[in-house]
């Protein structure tokens, strides 16, 4: 399987390579050359959330061999990807808010009341990762931080318990 996926990596076929990873690793979980590719090819797809999806492989592939220079670069870009993800939403938060200037009062207080609700919606998920964490659940826990910064992309604690 994981032979097949650096082929298909190569074609840019990344779903299909994701795939054989996950088959190889759910015969060996700790198989550093699925763990590298899914990682890598998880990367590439540019999906939400696909970035903490590789950080997990790339963490776990750089702890089976912490001397692999190409494990570490590799961790190091995923976590960038998450952090400038999590920067973009921001971001885009803030563009949408400006261009709404009509109803400023209005939008005001429509955003308070989402801050609040975001800010108790992503306190929960991260207590909840917390938790899940502490019960060795730990892609459990993952997208459960994942979801915390959907919620609140500010809140670094989860973004640090995440990676």
């Amino acid at each position: 399987h994981s032979n097949r996926a650096a082929a298909l990596m190569k074609q840019g076929r990344w779903h299909d390579a994701i795939a054989d990873c996950t088959c190889a690793l759910d015969l060996d979980p700790k198989y550093f050359k699925a763990l590298m590719r899914r990682g890598a090819a998880l990367l590439e797809t540019g999906e939400a959330g696909s970035e903490a999806r590789a950080v997990d492989d790339l963490t776990a592939a750089a702890a089976i061999d912490p001397a692999n220079r190409e494990a570490r670069k590799l961790l190091e870009r995923a976590r960038r990807a998450v952090v400038d993800n999590v920067e973009r939403k921001g971001m885009r938060r803030v563009a949408i808010v400006e261009d709404d200037g009509d109803d400023a009062a209005e939008i005001n207080a429509t955003n308070e009341t989402k801050t609040q609700s975001s800010s108790s919606t992503a306190e929960e998920a991260k207590s909840r990762g917390n938790d899940l964490f502490k019960a060795k659940r730990f892609a459990d826990a993952v997208d459960a931080y994942t979801e915390a910064l959907a919620a609140d992309p500010t809140m670094s604690t989860a973004l640090c318990n995440r990676s």
